[in-house]
């Protein structure tokens, strides 16, 4: 039987639960002994991300098969997932197994939430949000779940109903997950990278995989071209796709936490400290490229604005991903004579879809990931997958402070705001899109 086989390095630590439901090291719990079976990476994790970079691959495929019939590339791109990757049984299409059968084989170690928090700096604990740490008591961050480190291989076995062209663009989603992707709570954030070691080809060829940067940059320009012109429906490869080598440094953890503090300092609109605002990291005067987000949402809360009229418009820094959320601690200590839990929901702004049933999120489309390369170098990339923001006529809902009133919005993703914040790295590298007359610099 054909089969791909492929082997994966973990860069940043993971956030992956194992095949056992207790499988959370709380902060300072002991690791016991023998776990190894407990923080086994699971092949369905691996399947569902293989589906994402597979989907993103295999658009252009069908897009084009169906001569932009949007509706139509959906349905057989769809179909053709049920066959390769499997689907619940339908007796419609026959969907069911998967021609795919995938294998995992982990070499993992645990990581509870009391050590990983020593090696937490301000730009780890931006990136892992409140749901995974929590703010610094006596200078050490605490982190609420355990992590793990380590490695694991891949094997995919190929039944004879698939046809090569199908097989090459798993075999590619093999490669771009070790390329541009990770696993786990916080991926897209670039914890749980993953750096591909090897990849051996159905026929049992070992794929040549990049040993630096300028070897990485034409391995994906060759994997991703003769993209589609039109932006997709959901996250996928186009000519809107922007890959960027961000910066590069001899340790991977470093560049992370660097990636955090841009983001940081592009997103904050820093704290007042005298006569002027500083920015997050209290390092220089805040930039403050969203004051205008910032203002706009603050005149909404009832407490300083009784009469305020709905808003024009959401804010900007949407495009970072839904629910996008404001909280003033200027108006938090006015109300603080009101009680601690009325007075935060008192200086709180929400922002999320209208319809929050069904679309209550909406992931970022901006994707970091840790690369490391076998020298030991590694390099911070970053992904903007430009897709459709919200489905049609989905608008945003904002609520501000306690029983107001929600006001729906048009949805105008501003896509800019992403170029703008990849161009703040002075010493980049654009990958993709390509540039008219050669290389990207």
């Amino acid at each position: 039987m054909r089969k791909i086989d492929a082997r994966f390095d973990i860069i940043t630590s993971m956030f992956l639960g194992g095949p056992e439901p207790n499988n959370v090291h709380k902060p300072h719990e002991q690791v016991p002994n023998g776990v190894r079976g407990r923080v086994a990476i699971r092949p369905p994790s691996v399947k569902g991300a293989l589906r994402f970079w597979w989907r993103a691959l295999r658009w252009k495929t069908w897009i084009k098969a169906a001569g932009n019939d949007e509706a139509e590339a959906l349905t057989r791109l769809a179909e053709e997932e049920g066959r390769v990757l499997g689907a619940a049984y339908d007796s419609s299409s026959n969907a069911g197994q998967a021609a795919a059968q995938i294998m995992v084989t982990s070499k993992c170690k645990p990581i509870n939430g009391g050590e990983l928090g020593k090696r937490i700096s301000s730009g780890h604990g931006y990136l892992l949000g409140q749901g995974l740490a929590r703010p610094p008591k006596q200078g050490v961050t605490v982190c609420t779940r355990g992590a793990i480190d380590g490695a694991f291989t891949l094997r995919i076995l190929l039944h004879r109903s698939l046809d090569d062209s199908q097989v090459t663009t798993l075999r590619n989603a093999v490669l771009l997950l070790g390329l541009l992707g990770g696993l786990g709570a916080r991926a897209r954030r670039g914890f749980g990278s993953l750096a591909i070691q090897s990849l051996r080809d159905a026929d049992g060829a070992a794929v040549p995989l990049p040993e630096n940067p300028a070897e990485y940059a034409e391995t994906l320009r060759g994997l991703l071209h003769e993209l589609p012109s039109d932006e997709p429906p959901f996250s996928a490869f186009s000519r809107y796709t922007r890959v960027d080598i961000s910066a590069t440094h001899k340790n991977a953890w470093f560049l992370l936490n660097h990636i955090g503090e841009a983001q940081i300092e592009f997103r904050s609109n820093g704290r007042r400290t005298g006569k002027e605002r500083q920015n997050a990291l209290r390092q220089r005067v805040a930039q403050m490229p969203f004051k205008g987000d910032h203002d706009s949402m603050l005149s909404l809360l009832p407490s300083l604005s009784p009469g305020q009229g709905p808003p024009l418009t959401h804010p900007r820094r949407v495009i970072f991903g839904l629910p996008h959320n404001y909280f003033f601690g200027s108006v938090n200590r006015k109300e603080s004579w009101r009680g601690r839990k009325e007075a935060r929901r008192r200086a709180t702004v929400q922002i999320s879809p209208v319809n929050d049933k069904d679309f209550g999120r909406r992931a970022s489309p901006l994707l970091i990931h840790i690369h490391r390369f076998p020298t030991g170098d590694a390099v911070a990339v970053q992904t903007v997958m430009r897709a459709r923001f919200l489905p049609p006529d989905e608008g945003i809902r904002i609520a501000a402070g306690v029983n107001s009133k929600d006001f729906p919005v048009a949805c105008v993703p501003a896509w800019d705001v992403l170029d703008d914040y990849l161009d703040g790295f002075g010493s980049r590298t654009t990958v993709l899109p390509l540039v008219e007359g050669g290389e990207n610099g």
